[in-house]
């Protein structure tokens, strides 16, 4: 029976992925760069999880593990003009194997059939260090795939002249996949952009030859990774950059020198190449409007991205809210088009409280959502919108509730509401009032935790700031060191890691952006009814950024250290 088990499943992989291609759902608007183009590390992992689920038949035991050994990346024209919160449709399928690995290949392309992105991805299954082989009747279907894989980048030998540039980096605890002590795949790009950006502002000759619009440059990435990167360790990162091959080559490397993964990323570093991008271009949402007061927006990929637990991750579901809020107004909810990102004016978050139901954080990853924003309030500068994300098979459910209070700014700075806006909506929400002021906490302990850290280039957003979303994850970060470090600051023991799946309520007031080069400094303690407390500065000048307190749904059932 388990034979014929197994024969069933290998069947069903080949008619879906090797005969044909199977249609995955992508969310590649979600999360928007500096440059106004979708992270791609938000790319990638779409592509990584697709893959993984590909192979999900080929898993044995419920302790087997898909690793990544490599993946190649082509962007098309078209990926540089994605709107906020479009979703797009994959075509995916195997195209080679070896005794060992299987490489998928996964095509995305617009509703006009141009190329958004292409990819292969190498992986294999393995239970701890013991590799499985691909079965024999998978490879064999394979041989009949006449499907070419993206051409490899080649460093021609003949000019070894380049550009060097060196950055050393720590693994965060965010930043460990599901596995739970090495990095997710998608973080070997973050940290080769984040070198990138760090070469070109602090070295001429970088920032010569790439210029500050470098990521409209890439057309293809490839990666080898030689060795899994473990929790909170050393890395450095080596950039070479050949100019006259067009590759910039990044080597990331342990504290004993050993290798650990090798990307290469082809550019066009002409001017003439550079792909224009549309600043904010309009995606399709999937919508109902009740009212001029509401919007609901549908969606499927809220629960795709995961912390090293299998939670949500909590940051990336925030930023998610916040990205479609903005698709929302480009659509014309609140006729916030006509004011929004116009004339050096936008929409600058001021606080949230959010409130978080314990079945949150096990989601299912294509779980059918609705996200419902209603605005709820209006005073001379600001405004109060209230998020709720429910299920649509239970829209009683409310799974997060979110009030955000936005301040209306041109050139950074607070200014009254456009008098049109307030004509019309001032009267809608009659008697409704502004909620109190977040104030996370009001007096700091004497006894802390402390980390300093420097943001990452994919944690700042179209605003060129730090995106609000991010501190959550500082937060996060810091409170997982706390606990490592077994700090007096928290009252209780927390065993060996702080899962956020024990958070009901977070609530954070946003005081001074942070900038690129903005090093920082946080501080976090436990009060006397258990919350968590964080004060996140800028060590320059010592002015806070932001403040936070997370509210815990249950404490540790060991005891108190004090």
């Amino acid at each position: 029976m388990q034979i014929i088990h197994k024969r069933e499943r290998h069947q069903r992989i080949i008619d879906r992925f090797i005969k044909n291609h199977a249609i995955q759902v992508f969310c590649l608007g979600r999360i928007i760069d500096t440059h106004h183009i979708p992270n791609l590390d938000i790319a990638l992992y779409n592509i990584i999880l697709s893959t993984k689920e590909m192979m999900n038949d080929l898993m044995i035991g419920k302790d087997d593990n898909i690793d990544i050994i490599g993946f190649k990346l082509k962007l098309g024209k078209s990926y540089f003009s994605i709107p906020i919160g479009a979703e797009y449709s994959a075509r995916c399928n195997f195209i080679t194997a070896t005794s060992t690995t299987i490489t998928s290949q996964i095509v995305v392309t617009s509703s006009d059939d141009d190329l958004v992105c292409l990819a292969n991805v190498t992986s294999s299954i393995c239970k701890r260090s013991n590799v499985y082989p691909i079965p024999s009747d998978i490879t064999s279907a394979i041989e009949n795939v006449h499907q070419e894989e993206i051409p490899d980048i080649i460093i021609s030998a003949s000019n070894q002249e380049y550009l060097y540039y060196r950055m050393v980096t720590i693994v965060r605890p965010s930043e460990i996949g599901q596995n739970g002590h090495d990095i997710e795949t998608t973080n070997y790009i973050n940290y080769c952009l984040d070198g990138i950006q760090k070469a070109i502002s602090t070295n001429s000759d970088y920032n010569a030859a790439l210029g500050q619009r470098w990521i409209t440059k890439i057309r293809c990435l490839q990666s080898e990774i030689k060795h899994p990167i473990a929790w909170c360790q050393r890395i450095t990162i080596h950039l070479r950059l050949y100019t006259s091959n067009e590759i910039l080559c990044c080597n990331i490397v342990d504290d004993q020198n050993n290798v650990m993964c090798v990307v290469l990323i082809k550019m066009e570093l002409g001017n003439s190449s550079r792909v224009g991008v549309m600043r904010h271009p309009k995606a399709k949402l999937n919508t109902w409007r009740p009212n001029p007061l509401e919007i609901q927006i549908f969606s499927t990929t809220f629960g795709y991205y995961r912390d090293r637990y299998g939670n949500i991750d909590l940051a990336k579901m925030f930023r998610m809210m916040g990205e479609l809020r903005m698709a929302s107004w480009l659509q014309g909810y609140m006729d916030w088009d006509q004011f929004y990102l116009k004339n050096n004016q936008a929409a600058v978050i001021a606080s949230h409280t959010v409130k978080i139901k314990p079945n949150t954080y096990k989601l299912e990853s294509k779980a059918d959502i609705s996200l419902h924003l209603k605005l709820l309030a209006i005073q001379k500068s600001s405004f109060v919108i209230r998020h709720q994300l429910k299920l649509k098979t239970n829209p009683t459910d409310i799974l997060i509730e979110m009030i955000t209070v936005i301040v209306f700014t041109r050139n950074t700075k607070p200014m009254p509401l456009p008098i049109q806006f307030m004509d019309k909506y001032a009267k809608l929400v009659s008697g409704h009032k502004i909620p109190n002021k977040v104030i996370p906490f009001t007096r700091k302990s004497n006894n802390t935790f402390s980390h300093v850290m420097l943001p990452r280039e994919c944690e700042f957003d179209g605003n060129q700031h730090v995106n609000n979303a991010s501190f959550i994850t500082y937060c996060l970060d810091t409170a997982s060191l706390a606990i490592q470090n077994r700090s007096s600051a928290y009252a209780y023991d927390y065993s060996d890691d702080m899962n956020p799946q024990i958070i009901s309520q977070i609530d954070i007031t946003y005081i001074n952006q942070v900038r690129r080069k903005d090093e920082l400094i946080i501080e976090t303690w436990q009060d006397a009814s258990s919350n968590l407390n964080f004060d996140i500065r800028k060590t320059k000048d010592n002015t806070t950024a932001c403040r936070a307190c997370f509210h815990l749904a249950t404490v540790p059932a060991n005891q108190s250290k004090l």
